[in-house]
């Protein structure tokens, strides 16, 4: 399990802390610390980031190894200060098909595709 945490370039430091913090905390209670959490730098995000984003990659080919699998679909939350708190609203995802435009460059997210984080 991994949960990756996609600070935009515009974000504050501030927002990319309590994430972080956030995705810990996420790792400690709900994934019984198993997974791994990483900052990812924009512009250097891992190929698998942005093809559960929808973006087009050039991957090597896909050897199919488990029959009759379905992904559910993934969620998107965009991380922001409330009243001296985190919200995580859910960015709605048109036709279940997340795109690159959904991410805003002063914004901080996390994916969830309920086997990994992102």
């Amino acid at each position: 399990l991994s949960l990756f945490v996609w600070p935009g370039p515009q974000s504050s430091l501030m927002m990319k802390t309590k994430t972080r913090l956030f995705a810990e905390k996420l790792n400690k209670n709900e994934r019984k610390n198993n997974a791994s959490v990483t900052v990812v730098t924009p512009g250097k995000e891992p190929r698998e980031f942005w093809s559960l984003l929808g973006c087009q990659l050039t991957l090597d080919e896909i050897q199919p190894h488990v029959e009759s699998f379905t992904p559910r679909v993934p969620r998107l939350y965009r991380v922001h200060l409330g009243h001296g708190y985190l919200e995580l609203p859910q960015v709605e995802i048109h036709y279940s098909k997340l795109t690159h435009s959904l991410l805003e460059l002063k914004d901080v997210y996390i994916l969830d595709c309920h086997s990994d984080i992102f």
